[in-house]
């Protein structure tokens, strides 16, 4: 069975979201449901990365493309791509070098295994850290690389991103990143508030 192309909207458009609902209530919730925050924030990612490949084509969500057909999505009986191969599979069928967000992502997908394998999060301000850079980068793919794609939820994603600033955790740590060119050590992570101005090197910086 080949889906319609309402069909297919339809799905993509739950796809989205979902993703996007499961983020808003990750930040919610980790001030009183630090576990439920980790698990939620990690499948909102998923969500959405699954997104960008079901645009390129329906089947890619599968864990095994070719034995897929369209009768197991409506079932929900369909078996998906794992999140450790998400990066992996986005940056091969759409052309999208993800070499700053996988290493990002991949942690939250790892965090989110120990907490559900009963390893509770102890230190609050790492997973705060920790979902800032992931939705900083989740949120650059968004709204620039992937703009296209997303451009129908341009409004909604938006909402979702002062939703998070509201959020005092989001709102004293968002962060600006760079990387270090000469030695690949890896990400520079500075926390910088109020939201608008960031001081580097004696001078402001407005924030885009």
């Amino acid at each position: 069975m080949v889906p319609t192309d309402d069909q297919k909207a339809l799905v993509f458009d739950a796809l989205v979201e979902n993703g996007l609902r499961f983020i808003e209530a990750a930040a919610s919730e980790l001030a009183s449901e630090p576990t439920f925050s980790v698990a939620h924030f990690a499948t909102g990612l998923e969500l959405l990365l699954k997104a960008r490949l079901f645009a390129e084509h329906w089947t890619l969500i599968a864990a095994n493309p070719h034995g897929f057909n369209w009768s197991a999505v409506q079932s929900g009986d369909v078996y998906t791509i794992q999140a450790s191969d998400i990066c992996a599979a986005v940056a091969t069928v759409a052309g999208t070098s993800l070499n700053h967000e996988q290493e990002v992502f991949a942690r939250v997908f790892r965090h989110r295994n120990q907490v559900l394998h009963f390893v509770p999060p102890t230190n609050l301000s790492a997973v705060e850290a920790e979902q800032c850079l992931a939705w900083y980068r989740l949120h650059h793919l968004l709204t620039v690389r992937w703009r296209d794609v997303f451009l129908k939820f341009a409004a909604r994603i938006q909402t979702v991103e002062s939703s998070l600033r509201a959020h005092r955790p989001y709102l004293k740590a968002r962060y600006d990143v760079r990387t270090r060119s000469a030695d690949d050590h890896g990400l520079i992570l500075r926390a910088f508030a109020p939201v608008g101005r960031l001081p580097v090197g004696g001078q402001e910086l407005v924030d885009a």
